[in-house]
């Protein structure tokens, strides 16, 4: 009898002790399992935070990518701009620069042309007044100046009615193919005050090149009544012919 009081006493002491074992498991186990619930959804609301900043980090890269790409764009287009306009300009400076220099060559090139005809000409008159000297016989050659001098004083100092004659000319500078008598020149100093109504003193000066006649120098104005000058321009009119 006492024994089965022991059993009895040790069931319900192992009942108690696992009743008070499955009550401390239980609520500890729902703790733990609470604490792990919380866990769990503080992990799942910052990984869903931290998703969340990675795909704003994300837009952020791929807005700022975009801004870059688009900027790179804009300043490569820019740069290629700014070489094509350079090199324009450097090609359109390069060309105008050419175009003067070679307008600058023609120009002198016409220069040095228009000298060397200058003195083609020059020495073909030249050479052409010492042939009409050599082939005039003297006697010839004075009568023919005679003549030409009468014929400047009856109409070749007619242009000085319509010319402007410097102010201030007190002289005339006669170049004459022959000397001119005294007779000749005072008859040359009445025409021309009849002309201009100046009293003008002349100064002459031979130049046997002139062939016949003679050329009379005021300042700047200068009637030429040579045969010099009818060679020179019957030499003009037939080069212009050709």
């Amino acid at each position: 009898m006492l024994f089965l009081w022991l059993l009895l006493i040790q069931l319900v002491i192992f009942g108690l002790l696992l009743l008070f074992l499955r009550t401390f498991l239980t609520h500890n186990i729902s703790k733990a399992t609470a604490h792990l619930e919380e866990l769990n959804q503080d992990y799942t609301a910052k990984l869903e935070e931290a998703k969340k900043k990675l795909e704003e980090a994300d837009k952020h890269y791929d807005e700022a990518l975009l801004r870059a790409k688009f900027d790179a764009e804009k300043t490569r287009v820019q740069i290629v701009k700014e070489a094509h306009e350079a090199q324009e300009n450097i090609l359109g400076q390069g060309r105008k620069q050419s175009e003067e220099i070679i307008a600058q060559a023609e120009r002198a090139r016409e220069l040095v042309l228009e000298e060397m005809d200058k003195k083609v000409e020059e020495r073909a008159v030249r050479r052409a007044c010492e042939l009409v000297q050599a082939i005039l016989p003297a006697e010839i050659h004075k009568d023919m100046h005679t003549h030409w001098v009468d014929e400047m004083f009856k109409h070749g100092l007619d242009a000085l009615d319509r010319l402007n004659l410097p102010e201030g000319i007190e002289e005339a500078k006669v170049v004459s193919a022959h000397p001119l008598s005294h007779e000749q020149k005072s008859l040359l100093a009445r025409k021309i005050k009849q002309k201009t109504g100046l009293e003008i003193r002349l100064s002459e000066t031979e130049d046997p090149l002139l062939i016949a006649g003679f050329t009379v120098i005021l300042g700047t104005v200068v009637i030429d009544g040579s045969m010099k000058l009818k060679i020179v321009e019957a030499m003009k009119h037939a080069k212009h012919a050709k």
